[in-house]
């Protein structure tokens, strides 16, 4: 009895992991400040050196 259990629980716990590192680590909400080379590159300008 006690090694199925153990075994429910593994079965459980593995596929979590599965899921977990299938999904990226994080992801972008939103961007709420752009600095200046960034806006620059954004409309198609290259920045300056």
């Amino acid at each position: 009895m006690l090694l199925f259990g153990l075994g429910l629980v593994g079965e459980y716990v593995g596929r979590i992991y599965q899921q977990v590192r299938e999904r990226p680590r994080f992801m972008i909400r939103a961007v709420l400040e752009q600095t200046d080379a960034s806006r620059k590159s954004a409309s198609g300008e290259t920045p300056p050196l």
